[in-house]
């Protein structure tokens, strides 16, 4: 048994709102539409943006968007090759053109120099993506699409609450996109959010989802336990007695089952599932209400713990820390660094207790399905074969800071 084993990662759903979900499911206005327009317009005040629209996920707000802006067929949409797959794969399906940008090499964002030249007379919009909780240059992102008569659209699924000289993201663009999975520091145990500045925009897209049905019940309870059970599953003493002994059991087979778990299968989007046109319920508009209470507090701990490990891993051998953009409030909602060979490092820090990932975004621009779109992309294509994700999350004190710290010098024979 260790019991100062790490794991990965915390949900931060608390027990209240748990015991909420399971108590509230079966009422009768647990699907009221109520609660969910208070929580859109709260969601809304928080960011800063004119209006606020619940979504089923990120990529299904992403696609009204795109509908709702009337867009030509055909149309160039620049965004980050370090994307998840399903952004460019939607865009694509939709009848548009992805454009891959490389990105920075130490900050993971959208290389903006290298998106103006690339934009030609059919590009249409840009999607600045915030990724790992930083937020991308937005001044220079204006200054492009002004110049350019651009549509601004914010990847906002890994920056929810992240600030940018003081202004949150997705209060910037035409449109900001959020995501609300149960491994997001703010969750509603699925489903997302869409941030829009034009009213007869946001008004075509909720006309649009007038006959989405809420998730059901069942489904509630099903992502309701999901939770329940990452919450046990990454509580310290149940994960050194039980879980990281058998992950290290794993990682001899080469496999990864967390990961495993929760990684969708690459492939392209042909078609739209009946579970993306599902809308969020009451209970699920409640959690997000209650987090909304805690967020900036549970930002400030993230920001901190990533601070702490940037600046102590600074200078490592063969490790290279994220850094952070002038004017940029990180969040830190991942903590990425890259090494010659991670397989080691994630293994080597397994054995000394500091669980870890590899993440699930994708150079885009190399992959297969998009053959027809590739561009070279070598930040993008370098990071991804390179990038491991250390424990960043809310709970994480100076003491466990300090052993990841210690374990991965260590790991790599610094002294």
């Amino acid at each position: 048994m260790l019991i100062r084993a790490i794991p990965r990662f915390k949900p931060s759903l608390s027990c209240d709102e748990l015991f909420t979900v399971f108590r509230q499911t079966f009422n009768d206005t647990a699907f009221s539409d109520l609660r969910v327009s208070y929580f859109e317009t709260e969601f809304a005040k928080f960011i800063g943006a004119s209006s606020a629209i619940a979504v089923p996920s990120a990529r299904m707000g992403l696609s009204l968007a795109l509908s709702a802006l009337g867009l030509e067929k055909g149309a160039e949409i620049l965004l980050p090759s370090l994307t998840f797959f399903s952004i460019p794969a939607m865009i694509a399906y939709m009848g548009f053109v992805p454009v891959f940008i490389d990105i920075e090499p130490t900050t993971y964002l959208l290389d903006l120099d290298q998106a103006e030249r690339r934009i030609t007379p059919k590009t249409r919009a840009i999607i600045p993506t915030h990724l790992y909780g930083q937020p991308v240059n937005m001044d220079h992102v204006l200054d492009i699409a002004d110049r350019h008569g651009l549509i601004v659209i914010e990847d906002c699924a890994q920056s929810c609450g992240a600030r940018f000289k003081g202004k949150r993201t997705g209060s910037f663009g035409d449109i900001g996109y959020f995501t609300f999975g149960p491994t997001k520091p703010f969750t509603t145990l699925g489903g997302g959010m869409i941030t829009c500045k034009d009213p007869k925009v946001a008004e075509k897209i909720r006309a649009a989802m007038h006959d989405f049905t809420p998730l059901g019940r069942v489904d509630v309870l099903k992502a309701a336990v999901k939770g329940a059970a990452m919450k046990m599953a990454t509580n310290r003493s149940l994960f050194g007695s039980f879980l990281w002994p058998a992950l290290r059991v794993f990682r001899v087979f080469g496999k990864d089952p967390i990961e495993e778990s929760f990684r969708e299968p690459v492939k392209p989007i042909t078609g739209i599932p009946a579970h993306y046109f599902r809308r969020l319920t009451s209970v699920q508009s409640d959690v997000g209400a209650s987090q909304l209470q805690r967020i900036d507090r549970l930002s400030a701990i993230r920001h901190r713990n990533g601070k702490y490990l940037a600046e102590r891993l600074l200078g490592t051998h063969d490790l290279i820390v994220p850094t952070v953009n002038e004017d940029a409030e990180h969040i830190f909602t991942s903590f990425v660094v890259q090494t010659s060979d991670r397989q080691y490092l994630s293994r080597e820090l397994l054995r000394m207790g500091v669980d870890t990932a590899t993440g699930y975004m994708s150079a885009c621009s190399d992959l297969e399905m998009f053959r027809d779109y590739r561009t070279e992309c070598p930040n993008a294509s370098l990071a991804i074969a390179n990038m491991l994700h250390l424990p960043v999350y809310h709970t994480l004190g100076i003491k466990e800071l300090e052993y990841i710290v210690s374990s991965v010098k260590k790991a790599l024979d610094v002294t």
